[in-house]
This record gives structure tokens, sequence and C-alpha cells, in this order.
């Protein structure tokens, strides 16, 4: 939540896979003296079953693609039953980063745990007077505009950060595919390159 653009309730990669979520002193302080002070029991975005697996994923992978890149810029003899696999290896490493990425896709399409917990809480906010409205299109629809509202006054919002952690996933799977695909086309071979003429 960044109403103003002040990060008041954030969630880190690890906070959304397990529920939890970081709170601005200030803004608790605030709404301590509205009488909504956020309740751990009641507000926790709760676990994220796509930040679980992107994470358990993540952790691995990146150890392998670290492994990889180490031992072909190192020259490290390796024994022959690796050897054999070893021309392999780029395409091996591009279809696992993108596995993390395929579960990060997942998650940002799904909606995280904290932007759903905002919007359940305006939904059961706005219930009664959603009933009460009951088949009047403009109550309905007066009742649609004031949640809107409510809502984007909490001000959600993705960070950089993550749009920046999705394009360095791609970077990572399409640069280990065109490196396999650039070692099977034989070294003899002259690189790829574009020419604009005009």
């Amino acid at each position: 939540m960044y109403p103003g653009g002040i990060g008041v309730v954030t969630q880190s990669a690890w906070q959304a896979t397990f529920g939890y979520y970081s709170i601005d002193p200030a803004f608790d302080e605030m709404k301590e003296d509205e009488g909504k002070k956020f309740d751990p029991a009641k507000d926790a975005p709760g676990f994220s079953v796509n930040a679980f697996f992107y994470l358990l994923s993540f952790m691995p992978i990146m150890l392998v693609a670290i492994a990889v890149a180490a031992v072909s810029v190192l020259k490290i003899n390796l024994p022959p039953p690796v050897q054999s696999l070893w021309g392999w290896r780029f395409l091996a490493v591009g279809v696992l980063t993108f596995i993390p990425l395929f579960f990060l896709f997942l998650q940002s399409m799904a909606g995280f745990p904290l932007e759903d917990k905002v919007q359940a809480n305006l939904d059961q906010q706005f219930k009664e007077k959603l009933r009460d409205a009951k088949s009047n299109e403009i109550k309905i629809k007066k009742v649609e505009i004031e949640e809107a509202v409510e809502l984007a006054s909490r001000g959600l919002a993705r960070t950089r950060a993550r749009s920046f952690v999705i394009l360095l996933h791609l970077v990572a799977t399409v640069g280990a595919l065109m490196a396999f695909w650039l070692e099977r086309r034989g070294p003899n071979r002259p690189l790829p390159r574009f020419e604009m003429l005009w």
C-alpha cells in the first residue's frame, strides 16, 4: 500500500510467501488513533503457494546457474560422465531458469496476498451497503464508485523491484538459450549480427 507514494504496508518475496508484512510505524499509529489498528490475526495476508514454489525453485536453480558459469569460465576438468552431458548445460540452465519465472508470472497474474486481503476487507466493508442497495441500479453504482474510491486511496502498487526481477529472470533464460544456440552453431561460424542500411 503506497498512498501518496509512501510505502505504509509492504511485503517482500519472503513475506508474501509466508503471510507476513511490514507496516510503517507512523501509519500504524494513525490507524491506532482511528481505532483501526492492524490486527495480525485478522489482517494477515496469508500463505502464497505460487511465491512458495518460486522461492523453492529459485534457490537451487540459482546455484546451478552460478556453478555452470564458474566451471565454464575457470575451465575445470570434469569427470567423463559429466563431460558427455556438458554440451547441454546452457539448454538445461535455460529450461531451469524458466521454472521460477513461470511461478513469478503466475503470482503476478493471480495477485499478491496483501492485495487480495485489502480487496477482501473492502468487499466486507461494503457488503452491507450493496445489500441495502438491492436491485436499484443507481444505488449499486454509487456503492461501487465509493468502493473504487476507497480502493484507490489505499494506493495498491507493485514496486519496480518486482519488474526488475522479472526482467533479470527473462535475461537469464533467454541468455542461456542463446548461449546454447551459439555453441551448437559451432565456433568457426561468425557471430550473428544485425545490420540496417538506408
